[in-house]
């Protein structure tokens, strides 16, 4: 894992390498109502809530694959 930090000459808003890929995991996270608010008392059960979240985006994706019968590469997903 490779933490991407702001430059520090940085000022405004400014693309990071890389920085999308978490920003668009936690929104698919947050589609669970588990997982918006911190209901858990145990950091332990709200861990296992983010990886069930996990579980379901992974096992839609391989039944869209199964589905189709091809992956969606990058290409395909831009245009």
């Amino acid at each position: 894992m490779e933490i991407v930090r702001k430059l520090a000459d940085q000022v405004g808003f400014q693309v990071l390498h890389r920085r999308w890929v978490v920003e668009r995991t936690l929104s698919w996270i947050t589609h669970c109502r588990r997982t918006v608010r911190d209901y858990e008392r145990d950091p332990e059960h709200h861990a296992a809530m983010v990886q069930w979240a996990m579980v379901i985006v992974m096992t839609r994706r391989l039944a869209r694959y199964y589905r189709t019968g091809r992956l969606r590469t990058a290409s395909a997903r831009t245009g």
